[in-house]
Formats: structure tokens, C-alpha cells, sequence
């Protein structure tokens, strides 16, 4: 993996995770919690991380604190599990910080599942993204972390409102 790449790509993401609005969700997310996402495509996982991000901005973090890396950008298709250590190294050349860590589609790295369980030991904080079989199917790793699946908006909020005894019209589908 190219440094300088992976250099610019930490600070584009960056750049994109401020610019991102975040509305109010009925989700409690503890910010020193080490979390899993997983759930299908688009169903709001990315946003939970923006989410946990957007919090610790609000309470005094700043994007030199938070490492986020989303492994769907094109610029690190040649990232592996042997570069983890590598993307530690440039955050800390950059920022000369410890970061809190967001990775986004962490499914698509063979042998993510270590790494995740070395940073859960040496308890750093860790988010992680992926789709539900192949995130589901590395339990060893995921046991170190509060997982949570995420349903697309609509669906979530219809069975809120399920749950609630409300009749899941056409109101409350708008209400995301």
C-alpha cells in the first residue's frame, strides 16, 4: 500500500465525515463503546458511525482524534490486513495522535478479524461496518464488540411504531 495514498485518502475522509449532517435518530449510542454494524446494503450503517463521530465532535473531539477509513474507495483496492499498521502510522504522522477508530466495510479485508481483536485488547476504541454474513461469520472477533444490525430506515421506523402500538401509516414512514 502506497503511504502517501493512504495519506491523502485519511484526509479526504476526514474532510467528508465534517461536511456530513447527521439528523436525530431514536438510537442511545455510548461513544466509549466499541461497535460492530452490519445489516444490508444501505440500511444505515455508515450513518451510525457518522453518528458516534458526530457526538465526539460535539463533545470536544476533533477530526485529529478519529481515524476514518471507508475500504469501498477505490484508492486502497490493493489494502491488506498486513497495512493495518501501516494506516495506525500515517494517522500518527499526520496528527500525532492515538485515534479513535472508524473503518467503513470492514468485510472487504481478508483477515480484518485480527486486527479488530488486537485493537479490542489493547482497548482502543474501534467502530466497525460490514454486511451481516461475512462480518457475522468472524464471532471470535465480533464478541469484543457491542454489535448492532441495522435496518433501513423506513423498516425500522415501521417497527417502531409496531412496537408502540401505532399503526405504522403513512405519517410516521416520513418521520426519519
Amino acid at each position: 500500500m502506497d503511504k502517501q495514498v493512504l495519506k491523502q485518502v485519511l484526509l479526504d475522509n476526514a474532510q467528508l465525515v465534517e461536511k456530513i449532517e447527521v439528523l436525530p435518530r431514536a438510537y442511545a449510542l455510548d461513544e466509549s463503546v466499541n461497535y460492530v454494524f452490519t445489516g444490508v446494503r444501505r440500511a444505515g450503517k455508515s450513518y451510525m458511525m457518522y453518528a458516534i463521530i458526530k457526538q465526539l465532535l460535539q463533545n470536544g473531539c476533533s477530526m485529529a482524534d478519529i481515524l476514518y477509513l471507508n475500504f469501498e474507495d477505490e484508492r486502497i483496492d490493493n489494502f491488506t490486513a498486513l497495512d493495518f499498521n501501516l494506516l495506525l502510522e500515517c494517522h500518527q504522522e499526520i496528527y500525532g495522535r492515538e485515534p479513535r477508530i472508524f473503518l467503513d466495510e470492514m468485510q472487504n479485508i481478508i483477515g480484518w478479524e485480527k486486527f479488530a481483536r488486537r485493537m479490542a485488547d489493547s482497548k482502543a476504541h474501534i467502530c466497525l461496518t460490514g454486511s451481516n454474513a461475512k462480518m457475522l461469520s468472524k464471532e471470535s472477533a465480533v464478541n469484543h464488540f457491542r454489535s448492532g444490525t441495522i435496518l433501513p430506515a423506513l423498516q425500522g421506523i415501521f417497527l417502531m411504531g409496531r412496537h408502540a402500538g401505532i399503526g405504522g401509516n403513512e405519517d410516521q414512514t416520513r418521520l426519519s
